[in-house]
């Protein structure tokens, strides 16, 4: 029997205006708890779920111009918000949300 698993979607995502050049992967077909998370007013939820959606290949770098290491939580929490709101910019339209359908 062949082995089944939920399939992960991924884009790659290139940020403009100050941080031209950056780019990453990003999964755009989150887990409902990731889509929770993401919502959240928490915001060690939000950092822990931006940290997952986030994929290799990226070239992000700090204020030194060091690697900000994997895409991770801590790496997220090294970010400045002008980033992150970019990141989340191109999050959204690339995220593939399920259309609700109508009940008739």
């Amino acid at each position: 029997m062949e082995e089944r698993r939920m399939p992960v979607r991924t884009a790659r995502i290139d940020l403009g205006g100050e941080f031209e050049g950056w780019y990453a992967n990003v999964r755009t077909n989150p887990t409902f708890e990731t889509y929770e998370q993401l919502q959240s007013e928490n915001l060690a939820q939000v950092k822990k779920a931006l940290g997952g959606l986030l994929r290799e290949p990226w070239n992000f770098v700090d204020e030194e111009g060091s690697p900000l290491g994997p895409p991770c939580a801590d790496a997220v929490g090294k970010m400045p918000l002008e980033l992150i709101a970019e990141i989340l910019k191109h999050l959204n339209e690339q995220m593939t949300l399920p259309k609700p359908s109508s009940a008739e």
